[in-house]
């Protein structure tokens, strides 16, 4: 049977409530047992990677998990 939800995306932000968005995310991506992509409206720089890929990893998802990066207002990068 094909997933319900082949993709998750998750909009992703350095915020209180980041930590908490991951933890859903994990157990949405399990129950439909769909791949992740995340998107950050920001600049990518080495540290910014670095520690995004941190919080990303001590959330249970792959180090190697898609990052979308996008500069400019948050609504229109996560929609294109």
């Amino acid at each position: 049977m094909k997933p319900v939800f082949s993709k998750i995306a998750l909009a992703i932000t350095f915020s209180p409530y980041c930590r908490a968005l991951l933890a859903e995310t994990k157990r949405l991506v399990s129950l439909f047992n769909s791949s992740v992509i995340f998107i950050h409206a920001g600049e990518k720089t080495d540290e910014s990677e670095k520690k995004l890929r941190q919080i990303i990893e001590e959330s249970g998802f792959d180090y190697n998990t898609v990052i979308k990066w996008g500069t400019g207002d948050p609504a229109k990068v996560i929609i294109s």
